[in-house]
């Protein structure tokens, strides 16, 4: 199982401004901290991808995937 955890905000907390987007209030394009928690990847891989997808307040929120 992947987990990845980051120190530049708290689980279930607002993203602060500086990371998101120049085009958004206060954003700075920052990336933030991320570190990875897992056993060594099986053999072949070549990377990880990780994204985030930030919904508007209020929205309905769940795990997509297949």
């Amino acid at each position: 199982m992947l987990t990845v955890t980051s120190t530049a905000f708290v689980d279930g907390g607002r993203i602060p401004a500086k990371f998101c987007a120049k085009g958004v209030k206060g954003g700075s394009n920052v990336s933030p901290q991320i570190a990875r928690s897992t056993p060594t990847p099986p053999e072949g891989t070549r990377s990880i991808v990780v994204t985030r997808h930030a919904l508007a307040p209020g929205s309905v929120t769940g795990v997509f995937g297949r």
